[in-house]
């Protein structure tokens, strides 16, 4: 990030427009997503569309915004700002985190009040739902991560997770793409195994 781009020095800042604030790429992203399943209308659909396309240009002027005091307050600049401007823009750059921020927080409310009460509560089943799968299919990656000094431990069985407990053909099964997690009733998989891994494809 701006002023200190160690990834890229010779840029001192000028073309890292990302802001790393907590606020989400694009709020309605998953909502179009799933329209199918939604059941979104065109008008809803619509609605979203122009959402996101207003969210991108604002979020995109604001990145300037904030890229462009980042290269006034780079340490090469040969006529740096002085303190009292250099430190209007430090708050301008925190004052663009919190823009970015709000910005998110009211789309997304947007986003609710455009689906209605109802098709927000399925958006967030899904949302659930793919955010558990996801964390199921990386339980043995998260469990090296903290091991030795921890162990990861399902919460719904009680049991272990295995950092070892993946193999190639389970990663190979992941790049095919979404696939139905099989029951629990699959004798094919003992209690250590975790089944969305190892499940037909």
């Amino acid at each position: 990030m701006p002023p200190y781009d160690e990834h890229a020095p010779h840029r001192q800042g000028l073309l890292d427009l990302a802001l790393m604030s907590m606020a989400p790429t694009n709020p309605v992203e998953r909502a179009l997503r799933l329209h199918s399943k939604l059941n979104l209308s065109h008008e809803q659909i619509t609605e979203l569309l122009e959402l996101a396309t207003d969210y991108h240009l604002a979020r995109e002027m604001t990145g300037l915004r904030f890229s462009a005091a980042g290269h006034l307050l780079r340490p090469t600049n040969p006529t740096p700002p002085s303190a009292i401007d250099a430190s209007r823009l430090h708050l301008l750059r925190g004052d663009l985190l919190v823009e970015d921020e709000t910005r998110a927080s009211a789309s997304v409310e947007r986003v609710q009040e455009i689906l209605g009460e109802e098709t927000w509560t399925q958006l967030v089943q899904h949302y659930t739902q793919e955010t558990t799968d996801l964390l199921t299919r990386l339980g043995p990656v998260l469990a090296a991560a903290v091991d030795p000094v921890y162990a990861l431990v399902r919460r719904d069985t009680g049991v272990e997770v295995d950092p070892n407990d993946v193999t190639v053909a389970d990663v190979l099964r992941f790049a095919s793409g979404p696939r139905e997690v099989p029951d629990d009733t699959d004798d094919r998989h003992s209690p250590r195994r975790r089944p969305e891994l190892t499940g037909p494809v």
